[in-house]
């Protein structure tokens, strides 16, 4: 009797992980793309005007070179800066000039390589699953023809994970804690730090998020690469120069603190994920801080629980104990641009959690 139930777990989640991936995305939206030859001033208005962190960029031949995000925007930037005095540069003046640079010049000066990743639209959604566990965010989908006819990001396969009934029941209970990034391995910036010296640091720390301390280590803010949209304006650069908390204070609105009991499992965490409409969630115990659990977090806990290989499912019920033992040593050997996307670290202190 349990073999059979064995195997019919099995075959269900078979089935979930052959879905083509296709089926996830809403076809019913048009593709914001750029093109190589558009000029940054032109790239900046359609983020700016879409409200997104990222478009793919297509050449002459219609095909995916790969995407143009806020980080190389960012990037870019700070090789114009040169990363000098950052309280005297003309920033505005060095920046209404690289307007007029291209997006192939611009990637290219980066020495651009990014593992673009383009999947076909039958590509089933396994493949999906193992690409975000490695870290990365965003996924190219073309049809036969090689056109692109849809973006998938992590999130997108967190949310229809959690609304597939028929796998539901058998995502597995891992302690949400296994997966997570430790308390101790967070960056922080003091609120004495203008939010361009905050951005720098991001960006040579390789994360995407980051709490503001106060002088006594108490988080009161939080900063995120997706606070710097305002950078999409040329007009609005003179903002980066003050002090970062008011900078966040007089750009966005108050963002909740969202956090998840240490010792809830990963069926927890992508519920109250695709409910709120988050990508990362704080864990707490006693109500400290003891870590952060991202969506690269959670694709990675999937797919190393259940040993996806080739598309097929493979259980190793020993897998979940190794997580944890596993990532710093994985972590070592991730290319620099794969770790600002997996080692996201995201604190969260007494103070802040009490306003929740």
């Amino acid at each position: 009797m349990g073999t059979t139930k064995s195997k019919e777990q099995e075959q269900k989640i078979n089935h979930f992980l052959d879905t083509p991936i296709t089926k996830l995305l809403d076809t019913s939206k048009d593709v914001i793309t750029l093109r190589s030859t558009d000029s940054l001033g032109y790239a900046l208005s359609v983020l700016h005007d879409h409200g997104i962190l990222s478009a793919p960029v297509l050449t002459e031949q219609n095909h995916c070179f790969g995407f143009f995000a806020i980080d190389d925007i960012l990037l870019h930037f700070f090789d114009i800066l040169k990363l000098g005095d950052l309280k005297k540069i003309d920033a505005k003046a060095a920046l209404k000039v690289a307007k007029h640079d291209t997006i192939i010049d611009i990637l290219n000066r980066q020495n651009y390589q990014k593992n673009v990743i383009l999947l076909f639209q039958n590509t089933p959604l396994s493949t999906v699953l193992r690409s975000f566990a490695q870290g990365a965010q965003r996924i190219g989908v073309i049809d036969s023809n090689r056109k692109l006819i849809g973006v998938l990001s992590q999130s997108t396969v967190i949310s229809y994970i959690a609304q597939e009934e028929t796998v539901w029941s058998e995502i597995p209970d891992i302690p949400v804690s296994r997966i997570a990034t430790p308390w101790s391995r967070v960056t922080k910036v003091s609120d004495s730090k203008t939010a361009i010296e905050a951005l720098h640091n991001l960006h040579s720390e390789n994360v995407r998020y980051c709490p503001i301390i106060d002088a006594k280590g108490n988080m009161i803010n939080h900063l995120s690469i997706s606070d710097f949209k305002p950078i999409y304006k040329v007009e609005s650069l003179s903002i980066l120069w003050r002090k970062v908390n008011k900078y966040l204070r007089d750009t966005k609105e108050t963002e909740k603190i969202y956090h998840i009991r240490s010792n809830a499992s990963i069926k927890s965490v992508i519920r109250r994920i695709h409910k709120r409409k988050v990508h990362q969630l704080y864990l707490v115990s006693d109500n400290q801080p003891v870590g952060l659990v991202t969506l690269t977090d959670i694709c990675k806990g999937l797919f190393e629980h259940y040993q996806v290989t080739n598309g097929r499912l493979s259980f190793d019920a020993s897998s979940s104990s190794r997580l944890s033992k596993d990532r710093d040593c994985r972590s070592n050997r991730r290319d620099s641009r794969i770790r600002r996307s997996m080692d996201l670290m995201f604190p969260v202190v007494r103070n802040s959690l009490d306003k929740l």
